[in-house]
């Protein structure tokens, strides 16, 4: 049942969903590993994002709020080497021809996300754009979108990694893992999405099945 002054969107998490930054990530997290975990290799790395999950990587909860903010710098500096994946741009274009609204909740830098969604002239198409989320956050930013009027439970957050998971479910979203991200689809299934894309391209079957009781898998 659609809630009372509220509408359907469709929001997106912002790296490894549509944009294609896991370079840009890996390297930043070899360049603050010295400060808070033990250095691992480029390939140790990747495994643990790809296949363990970033907690792993133990770092301590009092330097957790430095750490992500040292990450989102190294991104920030680094936002010329962020592109979109193939296909984004026109993704977006075909979910708001279908009158869904479109939104992004990011960890990333806000500013970051608009520089680089107006390089490819996408800055205008989003309803919301937030982003500076602290690590977290989400579960609180996403149940915090009521208040925009998004029907919670006919929306639907794509998100690739399990955390992000975890908080579409809290905040009562229908949850979409995006298995071309950060994480593996072995991983994000962990979480029990609602839905699993291993492409891009299928994320317009979201909206075909809406009325349907059919997970996209």
């Amino acid at each position: 049942m659609m809630h009372k002054g509220r509408s359907k969107y469709m929001v997106f998490d912002f790296d490894g969903v549509l944009a294609d930054s896991f370079e840009v990530f890996l390297d930043a997290l070899i360049n603050v590993q010295p400060k808070y975990f033990e250095s691992k290799s480029k390939s140790e790395l990747i495994n643990i994002s790809k296949n363990i999950g970033i907690d792993t990587l133990n770092v301590e909860r009092e330097h957790f709020k430095k750490f992500t903010q040292d990450l989102r710098d190294f991104h920030i500096k680094g936002h010329e080497r962020i592109n979109l994946f193939k296909g984004a741009g026109n993704i977006v274009a075909e979910i708001k021809r279908r009158n869904i609204n479109i939104g992004i909740v990011s960890f990333n830098d806000t500013n970051l996300i608009k520089r680089v969604l107006k390089r490819f002239n996408l800055d205008e198409s989003f309803e919301f754009i937030i982003g500076d989320i602290k690590f977290n956050g989400k579960d609180r930013a996403l149940t915090d979108l009521s208040q925009q009027g998004v029907d919670l439970e006919n929306s639907w957050y794509i998100g690739d990694t399990p955390h992000d998971i975890k908080s579409a479910k809290s905040a009562k979203m229908k949850s979409v893992a995006a298995c071309w991200g950060y994480s593996s689809k072995n991983l994000l299934l962990k979480e029990f999405p609602e839905h699993c894309l291993v492409e891009i391209s299928q994320i317009p079957k979201l909206v075909s099945t809406s009325n349907s009781s059919s997970p996209v898998f």
